[in-house]
């Protein structure tokens, strides 16, 4: 499974029906999530700029785009993104390759 940083923002309208009917972010989440073959693996809750701020997990990255897609389109939903992150065994092998890796030249093309 591939781990993705969510970010999103309610709308003010959002956040007034929370405040009447107070829900757990992370369980409104987590049935859109699953249907996809995903997880929530946390969620939190930003007063600075991002709402919701969590770590998710989907099998790939067209279960990521459209999990984000479906978000965006709910009307209550301010802001969404997802940005795929790479464990730091995986950022090890991505400094090896770069080594071995010729780097562009502005004089070539």
């Amino acid at each position: 499974m591939k781990t993705f940083l969510y970010r999103g923002s309610y709308t003010s309208e959002a956040w007034a029906k929370l405040v009447q009917d107070p829900k757990d972010l992370a369980d409104v989440l987590t049935p859109s999530i699953e249907s996809l073959g995903g997880k929530v693996v946390a969620c939190y809750l930003s007063v600075i700029d991002n709402d919701a701020v969590g770590f998710v997990q989907f099998p790939d990255d067209i279960s990521a785009t459209s999990w984000v897609m479906l978000i965006r389109a709910q009307e209550y939903i301010k802001s969404a993104l997802i940005l795929p992150l790479i464990s730091t065994e995986e950022g090890k092998k991505s400094m090896e390759k770069a080594r071995t890796m010729i780097p562009p030249s502005p004089s070539s093309g």
